[in-house]
């Protein structure tokens, strides 16, 4: 089970799922009282997100040609299967952790000098559901599961394609530019300069994901990176002068660059994986 497709319909069937999945944000008419973060803006865009995800998978399926490479399930297409679960859902999250070191030694000195406080009496908010389980499955299954194997089936190579999802990825989420200009208070110039910091941030995110995705061939493994990223947020580079050890925390954030580059295509190989997108392709 695989599919074929001219290089037209490819990008045509990319851009409409991005574009599908946006747009559904916006079906729901928002109140002036109910921003992002109202608990029932949350849950209508859970449902008309849900929504756009299920048909986007449903129009993938149609694309798939049944004949070819019938050993092949759609699960399998996808990234959901069992086959090396393990090591897809463990490996690339601790390679993720790596790259991760500075901020992670941060949150360290935070908690030895009683700074960090994780409050969980409000969890699981429906804001925290948002942001760290359905956010990320949802674009997980849009932009990895369904959006590579699309442009892959449509002769884009693996690198064009971890970088024209991502594209993808990044541009849906200029969107942003709305909430800083109308919630945020924000004039023009400034909410362009965070919306295109954002979608340098969230392309570069877009193209590892990507890159996970093709070569374990597992949905799980983009899907805990991106919960993880999620939780730690940007690297707060600019409160490392507020810390005495300050020292210390850049050459954690450095080493753990450096680890995390020297390991990534070592420890991430399709071959490893078994990935079917280096298989067949």
């Amino acid at each position: 089970m695989f599919l074929s497709l001219t290089p037209l319909t490819s990008s045509l069937s990319a851009v409409l799922l991005a574009c599908t999945f946006v747009g559904s944000l916006y079906v729901w008419k928002q109140k002036p009282d109910e921003p992002r973060d109202h608990p029932t803006t949350i849950v209508k865009r859970f449902i008309s997100v849900s929504v756009a995800s299920i048909l986007s998978l449903i129009y993938f399926y149609f694309l798939v040609d049944k004949e070819k490479h019938p050993e092949i399930s759609f699960g399998r297409l996808i990234g959901v299967h069992s086959d090396g679960f393990i090591y897809a859902a463990t490996i690339p999250l601790i390679l993720t952790m790596i790259w991760f070191l500075g901020p992670l030694v941060m949150w360290v000195f935070d908690w030895l000098e009683g700074d960090f406080v994780l409050d969980l009496s409000k969890a699981p908010s429906r804001i925290a559901i948002r942001n760290f389980f359905v956010g990320p499955l949802l674009e997980e299954i849009v932009f990895r599961a369904c959006l590579c194997p699309i442009l892959l089936a449509g002769g884009y190579g693996h690198v064009t394609t971890m970088f024209v999802s991502p594209l993808l990825f990044g541009l849906a989420h200029m969107h942003h530019i709305i909430q800083h200009l109308h919630k945020s208070g924000k004039d023009l110039k400034d909410a362009w300069v965070s919306v295109f910091f954002q979608l340098f941030y969230t392309t570069i995110f877009g193209a590892y994901s990507a890159y996970l995705f093709l070569r374990t061939g597992h949905l799980v493994a983009p899907f805990l990176c991106h919960v993880f990223c999620n939780v730690m947020g940007f690297p707060p580079i600019d409160k490392l002068g507020l810390y005495p050890q300050k020292v210390m925390i850049m050459i954690s954030f450095v080493v753990g660059l450096l680890i995390f580059l020297s390991l990534l295509s070592t420890v991430i190989n399709p071959v490893f994986f078994n990935s079917i997108f280096y298989q067949v392709y």
